[in-house]
């Protein structure tokens, strides 16, 4: 808020992570993995949709449960018609707009924020670096080089750090793919709900 008060702010946002590690991660996408070190499926999968992730002034990186727009992009969104898409609140501060997307701070990949986010996401989409991870739900056009490609390399992505190799590779990737499709099942089974609920108001 202070930036928005006192400046021109790009975009910015307040989200929830698993562990420590991973926040600091997304906050400065700088990363960081032990020599010997293996990633569980669930981090290995976190690691590969963010390494993507850009600073840029064009786009903002993704919807947050809270989710500043500064002057640049707060001019292209109508706030009525954030609230109407589900946002909490939408506050205007100087060009800028503060936006609480979800009553509640957990991560923007949880199943549960992207489900309960959908038409915010999708009234968003055009400001964003559309990655995959992040149109779940969507059904919308995604670049070629942001689609999901879950491939155990050495480096995992350009400019990071070496990933220690498991002894099984062909077991780990199923477990990171069992991982994908869970997140994926779980997504589907709340939108239905949801959309259930909508159906009977």
């Amino acid at each position: 808020m202070t930036a928005a008060e006192q400046g021109e702010p790009l975009s910015g946002g307040i989200f929830a992570a698993v562990d420590l590690r991973r926040a600091k991660m997304e906050a400065s996408l700088i990363y960081e993995t032990g020599a010997s070190e293996l990633l569980s499926p669930s981090e290995f999968l976190y690691r590969q949709r963010l390494h993507l992730d850009e600073a840029s002034a064009a786009q903002i990186r993704r919807l947050y449960p809270i989710t500043l727009l500064g002057p640049a992009f707060a001019r292209q969104i109508d706030p009525v018609q954030l609230r109407a898409a589900g946002a909490v609140d939408v506050t205007p501060i100087r060009d800028s707009l503060l936006v609480q997307a979800y009553p509640s701070i957990i991560p923007a990949w949880d199943p549960v924020f992207l489900a309960g986010t959908l038409e915010q996401r999708r009234l968003l989409w055009p400001l964003t670096q559309k990655k995959a991870a992040d149109a779940a739900g969507l059904n919308v056009e995604i670049p070629y080089r942001n689609r999901e490609r879950v491939k155990l390399r050495k480096p995992p992505f350009e400019g990071g750090p070496a990933l220690h190799m498991p002894p099984d590779q062909e077991k780990y990737m199923k477990e990171v793919q069992a991982e994908m499709k869970r997140e994926q099942r779980e997504l589907e089974t709340l939108l239905t709900s949801r959309a259930g609920t909508i159906d009977k108001t």
